[in-house]
């Protein structure tokens, strides 16, 4: 195992597993200049349960496949279809990220501020999904 500060990494033979803390690449590192990207932590965001639950509810991935928004203790949560729950960690108020994945969600609203569906970003792929 070798540690830094900011990142862990095991190697093997047959495989290399990197574990980074929540943190966001900077925007000001360009690798064109052979200079290491940047790691800045993210913000620490705390939105209200009445902030929360407007996002509480079930948005159409598939025909036969539903995320799952639940609000527990707190905290949102979501689940899809068939997999475990995960819990959703504010990056702003519309937009939150997995903890233990590596996926993001961002809610959408109407003219009217009402949440109509939701955008999952996950393995460089947007998937946009109605709330139903």
């Amino acid at each position: 195992m070798t540690s830094s500060k900011a990142l862990s990494w095991f190697s093997a033979a047959a495989f290399t597993l990197l574990i980074m803390p929540a943190c966001a690449y900077s925007q000001d590192a360009s690798p064109a200049d052979g200079a290491p990207a940047q790691l800045e932590e993210r913000p620490d965001i705390t939105l209200s349960e009445d902030a929360l639950s407007d996002y509480v509810g079930a948005y159409r991935l598939a025909p036969n496949a539903t995320m799952s928004i639940t609000l527990d203790n707190g905290a949102l949560h979501t689940q899809l279809t068939g997999q475990p729950k995960f819990v959703l960690i504010p990056e702003s108020a519309t937009r939150f990220v997995l903890q233990d994945v590596e996926a993001a969600i961002e809610f959408e609203r109407d003219a009217s501020g009402a949440v109509t569906g939701a955008v999952l970003y996950q393995g460089g792929r947007s998937l946009r999904t109605p709330r139903v």
